[in-house]
């Protein structure tokens, strides 16, 4: 007998425990609740008197302690509290082991969950809190396994383990967890669409979303904003409390915002900044209008400006863009401090955080604008010729882009910034190499665009600085070439100016510069023109001299017409000058140098783009909030169709056969179906349709003889009513039916065969057959989820009834009885509607097929009091413990173990189990309601 004091202190328990968990209440509060969570559920460990209400009080506990744990001031108290925390998880796991599955399995896991996760939030040392992650992803996968909640509730399980994996891929870098996150998450997503959970379907898209952005699919991002989008909007339409109503269309103008900013950031990520700004402004207009928000649009106001800069730096517009950079850097501590404000103003923990987290970007993004700006002074300044200055800015600017590159934890933003890192370093060099013409700078600035193509991931930025370091080998071998005195070494150098220049025009051509490719393709046959030129200026043979200008000449024809198109008009005019000297046999002075020059993209700030930041995503949705609003859609779908999930109708056969209704009867249970291989679902059945099974029709005479033995050995017993297993006998057989319908006939015997999967409705089918024939039938409303062994799982494929699900209640000579098959019993909205059923059930049949027992125990267990009925839990042979349970002080056990067959039998005396229901009822007041599970 469960006590009235369990109750009493249960349901504080749980209800200050998850109150405790709240994010938008303040730390003292939550702990607050959670001491208040813990005196209760040490209440309930005292008046607990079995396994199953122990687990209640432990799952309190765990919740509890794990919120002090989380909160906890000193180190000392955080200890303790996680010390309790696992004692109490601990606890609830040995006594699920008792039971071998089941909800109160799924208990202990949850608790082992909830424990690991919160040790990994207070855990300082990232190898410990991947340890701990992944320990709370075990415990949530086989949470998932054992749990029989509600929809929803499986829904949110999943939702809350791909959160696991999303953390546990980004402290491990490893994008294969945050594929496994998004993959359950899609899985979330279809069961939300299915049942019309449409706010459970919004913020699931919301958190693919999120992973997209990090992974860099901004434009995958973008979509998923925008179905999110929708399906908010969609849960509208089942959602009347005007501040729930409020709040979703908040949530719909966010992701809508969000849409805009993932496709600025992949606009930016183009390098297209036009359309980039215009989205980043139209997005700032949406969150400045919410004041939940309202930070973020300012924050995206100043990303509009530094889109602005970025373009008018790639357009070459340097003055400019140095003004607009240090607008966009007063915006950012504009923005700074109205974060500082939204923090102080932030009531949530989570919020808080990340909100302190955007200032620390903003920092960076300021620092970035700095390199920016030195970057487009140091280019001018190089165009002027003021090289040393250049030099020099160049260098503050590769400084503060290390700087910035610290900070980032992504590896693809680091290297990408590590590479214009390196670019700036490159350009210094060169500055450098051009004032005081060493060769060897110009070798150095080569390796350092060496490095910086190793770096980018874009091939187009790899090959851009690939042909970048290949001109500054050509310069480097140019200089040398000038400074030799030697022919011979002139004639060694002059190959290998000319492989670079080629391998430059390559890397350029292959990424998009086709003018540079063009430029460096004219400067390698410029040179080659000069090469022949020298070779003339030497020749004494006046034949092989004139041979060797036409050659020159004809070079320095098409280097012409290459510069030409090319657009290069400085260069088209020097070569033409050249040109008409060498026809008029005028002396030219040579310089490999000179002639070679670098390119002006060799300076460019193409593929220089601020990176996008992790931290800069939205808000991440709480799924507490998602279930609430799941929970009001439900409520008023449900009012708005006026009808109940179960409808409970009432037949009179006592009217409709006249009887005289008896004060006793015989109840029996008769356990059947034990494969002998062990692989009863192939040894036994066969599908004929997709989830639908049927008994082997081979097997169909052993069922036969197996079934009348059993009716036969009840009738010596006198049992009135028998029960048999669902799915052990197959109706669909004509033989079957007719020899249950003569024996029951015969025997004047109530007989329930389990139930069927009817071929011709597709549905599950318990028939009640007595004297008469069949008395009713009963239809099975939830289709079931098996699994058998490892990775073996069974869905019961069958077709379900639109609601209200009828179940009848049928009066009979024997009292009157109510059928619910196999899962529909541990349905908590059933039995309710059991329990305020008048006049009141006195028998309750439950035929099952299923491996997990542990639920029916505790589902009955409960039942046999708060209903106050007899409880007879019929299961298959192969996984067994069928039981009758009774509401009487009788402590006599009927159960039949797993594996065997065999019949148990319960008497009941109707006349003193009424008497005794009324005189419970008096006793705890039957106009309290029924207690609900809080799941």
């Amino acid at each position: 007998m469960q006590s009235t004091s369990f109750y009493t202190n249960y349901l504080p328990a749980f209800y200050y425990s998850n109150v405790a968990q709240l994010s938008f209440f303040t730390p003292n509060q939550r702990k607050s609740y959670a001491e208040k969570g813990v005196e209760y559920a040490l209440r309930t460990l005292d008046c607990s008197v079995n396994d199953i209400s122990k687990s209640f009080s432990f799952l309190s506990l765990t919740i509890s302690y794990a919120v002090l744990a989380r909160f906890a001031e000193t180190k000392e108290e955080r200890d303790i509290n996680i010390k309790q925390m696992f004692h109490y998880a601990n606890e609830i796991k040995k006594a699920s082991e008792k039971f071998g599955g089941g909800q109160t399995q799924a208990f202990a896991y949850n608790s082992l969950n909830r424990a690991y996760k919160t040790l990994a939030d207070v855990t300082e040392k990232k190898e410990q809190r991947i340890e701990m992650l992944l320990s709370a992803a075990d415990a949530s996968k086989n949470y998932l396994k054992h749990a029989s909640e509600s929809h929803s509730g499986i829904i949110a399980a999943q939702m809350r383990l791909a959160l696991l994996y999303e953390e546990i891929g980004i402290l491990t870098k490893n994008n294969e967890r945050l594929l496994e996150a998004k993959e359950l998450l899609l899985d979330a997503i279809k069961g939300s669409l299915e049942k019309g959970y449409y706010s459970y379907a919004g913020t699931t898209y919301e958190y693919i979303a999120r992973l997209e952005d990090r992974i860099g699919n901004h434009t995958s991002s973008a979509e998923n904003y925008t179905k999110a989008e929708k399906n908010h909007s969609k849960s509208l339409e089942s959602i009347e409390y005007r501040p729930l109503r409020e709040r979703v269309r908040e949530k719909i103008q966010y992701a809508n915002a969000w849409n805009l900013i993932e496709k600025s950031k992949a606009y930016h990520k183009n390098e297209d900044h036009l359309k980039a700004k215009e989205c980043y402004e139209k997005a700032s207009e949406i969150l400045k209008k919410i004041p939940k928000y309202n930070f973020e649009g300012f924050y995206n106001a100043a990303w509009a400006m530094l889109e602005e800069a970025e373009l008018l730096s790639k357009q070459e517009k340097r003055e400019e863009a140095i003004k607009q950079y240090k607008h966009t850097i007063q915006a950012f501590e504009e923005t700074i401090h109205i974060l500082k404000e939204a923090s102080v103003k932030s009531k949530e923990q989570p919020e808080k955080e990340r909100i302190e987290k955007l200032e620390k970007v903003a920092e960076v993004r300021i620092n970035y604008c700095s390199a920016r700006i030195n970057l487009e002074e140091a280019i001018i300044l190089g165009k002027k010729g003021e090289h040393s200055t250049a030099a020099e800015k160049f260098g503050i600017a590769a400084s503060v882009f290390r700087t910035v590159c610290t900070r980032y934890k992504l590896e693809r933003e680091r290297k990408e910034l590590e590479a214009i890192y390196y670019l700036c370093r490159a350009w210094e060099s060169m500055e450098l190499a051009e004032k005081f013409e060493e060769p060897e700078r110009f070798d150095y600035a080569a390796n350092l665009f060496t490095k910086a193509s190793s770096l980018f991931i874009d091939t187009k930025l790899k090959l851009l600085a690939s042909g970048n370091s290949a001109i500054c080998q050509a310069l480097d071998l140019s200089c040398k070439f000038d400074e030799s005195t030697e022919f011979n070494i002139k004639m060694n150098l002059y190959p290998k100016v000319k492989l670079m220049l080629n391998k430059a025009a390559s890397s350029y051509g292959k990424s998009g510069f086709e003018n540079i490719a063009n430029w460096a393709l004219a400067s390698s046959i410029y040179f080659d023109a000069i090469w022949h030129l020298i070779q003339a200026d030497k020749e004494l043979d006046i034949t092989e001299k004139g041979r060797l200008l036409g050659i020159g000449s004809n070079y320095l024809k098409s280097s012409l017409e290459l510069f030409n198109k090319a657009g290069y008009k400085n260069k088209v005019a020097e070569v033409q000058d050249r040109l008409n000297r060498v026809e008029k046999e005028e002396s030219i002075l040579f310089s490999a140098l000179s002639t070679i020059k670098e390119p002006s993209i060799s300076r460019s700030t193409v593929g220089i783009v601020a990176p996008s930041c992790p931290i800069e995503s939205s808000q991440s949705p709480r799924l507490g909030e998602a279930r609430q609003f799941t929970e009001e859609e439900l409520r008023v779908t449900m009012e708005r169709i006026e009808r109940k999930k179960y409808e409970l109708i009432y037949k009179d056969l006592v009217k409709e056969y006249p009887k005289v209704q008896k004060r006793e009867c015989r109840v029996g249970i008769a356990q059947i179906g034990v494969s002998k291989t062990g692989d009863i679902m192939n040894e036994l059945y066969e599908m004929r349709d997709s989830g639908i099974l049927n008994l082997r029709e081979d097997k169909i005479n052993t069922v036969r003889l197996n079934v009348k033995k059993m009716i036969e050995r009840a009738h010596n017993e006198e049992i009135n009513i028998l029960l048999f297993p669902e799915m052990t006998i197959d109706l669909n057989y004509g033989q079957c039916l007719e020899e249950i319908a003569d024996l029951a006939k015969l025997y004047k015997m109530y007989i329930i065969p389990g139930s069927f999967h009817d071929q011709e409705t597709k549905r599950n089918i318990c028939m009640v057959f007595g004297p008469e024939g069949i008395l009713w039938e009963q239809e099975k409303h939830i289709p079931a989820i098996i699994s058998f062994g490892e990775g073996n799982r069974f869905k019961e494929g069958i077709d379900v009834s639109s609601l209200p699900r009828k179940t009848i209640i049928c009066n009979t000579e024997y009292g009157r009885i109510a059928i619910a098959i196999c899962r529909d019993f541990l349905d908590m909205d059933l039995r309710v509607e059991l329990k305020n059923f008048e006049p009141p059930i006195d028998i309750i049949l439950n035929p099952a097929f299923t491996p997990v027992t542990a639920d029916f125990k505790a589902a009955h267990f409960d039942a046999r009091r708060s209903i106050y009925a007899y409880c007879f839990f019929a299961n298959v042979g192969e996984f067994g413990e069928s039981q009758i349970y009774t509401p009487e002080k009788d402590r006599t056990e009927r159960i039949v173990p797993a594996k065997e067959e065999g019949l148990i039998f319960k008497d009941i005396d109707l006349f003193k189990l009424r008497s005794e229901r009324k005189k419970w009822e008096k006793e705890h007041k039957k106009e309290q309601l029924f207690i609900q599970s809080t799941r």
